[in-house]
């Protein structure tokens, strides 16, 4: 997160005086404006003070690289989501961060055999306008630092699998096709039709 802010101790209220979450948060930040002179969020003014709401989820489910949360279902969880998407129709901005408490891992994705709800509840959080992001974290003896993002998977992660594999058959079999072995090329299911298309000579 690029931006500077300051965190503010206890929560915004309404006009009524009561607090307008159901649920807290973890961190309440304002950015950019005047604090002390709360005008109205404006998207279009780059100088409007910014209500920024974040909570924050630790990862520490691990699987060959890939992390997940929740390691079990977690209600409560939804219902922050839930939260969070209400607040960004109130002119707020929000985010939820996983913290993924370990270094070397490949990608963050919501747990969907543990909690499937979970799972659907942050993909209409993000299309809701919450962001969502992933840190992994560098681990001490007696610190932990969050370290560098880490991509979010929200959809199907065996699409996710099957990317690097099937990018590395597509350039062996276009390597092979230049190479003049053609009969591999088209053994491999392509058109002969396509060898005159691309300007390869059979």
């Amino acid at each position: 997160m690029a931006w500077r802010g300051t965190f503010v101790s206890g929560y915004p209220k309404d006009p009524s005086g009561d607090n307008l979450r159901k649920f807290r948060f973890d961190l309440y930040v304002e950015a950019g404006g005047d604090p002390e002179n709360d005008s109205e969020n404006d998207p279009e003014n780059e100088t409007a003070l910014r209500k920024i709401f974040i909570e924050v989820k630790g990862v520490t489910l691990e699987e060959n690289g890939v992390t997940r949360f929740p390691d079990a279902p977690s209600e409560r969880a939804v219902k922050h989501l839930e939260e969070l998407s209400r607040a960004v129709k109130e002119g707020y901005e929000a985010y939820v961060v996983f913290v993924i408490q370990m270094k070397g891992v490949r990608y963050f994705t919501p747990n969907i055999d543990t909690h499937p709800e979970f799972c659907q509840a942050l993909k209409a959080a993000k299309k809701a306008g919450v962001h969502v992001l992933a840190y992994d974290c560098v681990v001490e003896k007696d610190s932990i630092r969050m370290d560098e993002e880490i991509p979010v998977v929200l959809e199907s992660p065996l699409l996710k699998e099957a990317v690097d594999p099937l990018v590395c058959w597509y350039r062996k079999i276009i390597g092979i096709c230049r190479g003049g072995i053609i009969r591999t090329r088209i053994g491999y299911g392509f058109p002969k039709s396509c060898c005159s298309r691309h300007g390869w000579k059979r």
